[in-house]
């Protein structure tokens, strides 16, 4: 049994995307190894990207991502470049999945 909600789990990742609480304070609260904590974020930016992904075709019709929150993404990555290249490396995969044309 997971002994945190998806809930409680958002709200963690959340804090440490928004830079509004530091992630070894979260894991200290927690009382969960950073490990874990990047396997959330991981996951939870899997499920961004598979939520956002477009359910048809038309490219187009899919709406730019809002520039407030490109930032955000842009800054948290930034901070964190030299302690989560395996993430950047697992979206850039996940991307390349979803944009390749079927074989």
């Amino acid at each position: 049994m997971n002994k945190y909600s998806a809930k409680e789990k958002s709200r963690a990742v959340l804090a440490v995307w928004t830079e509004k609480r530091k992630a070894k304070d979260i894991c200290r609260e927690l009382s969960i190894s950073s490990g874990l904590l990047c396997r959330w974020q991981e996951i939870a930016m899997e499920g961004m990207l598979l939520a956002l992904e477009p359910r048809w075709r038309e490219e187009s019709r899919c709406p730019a991502i809002l520039p407030k929150l490109r930032k955000l993404l842009d800054r948290t990555v930034t901070a964190r470049e030299g302690r989560l290249p395996r993430l950047e490396r697992r979206l850039v995969k996940l991307q390349e999945e979803r944009t390749a044309p079927p074989a």
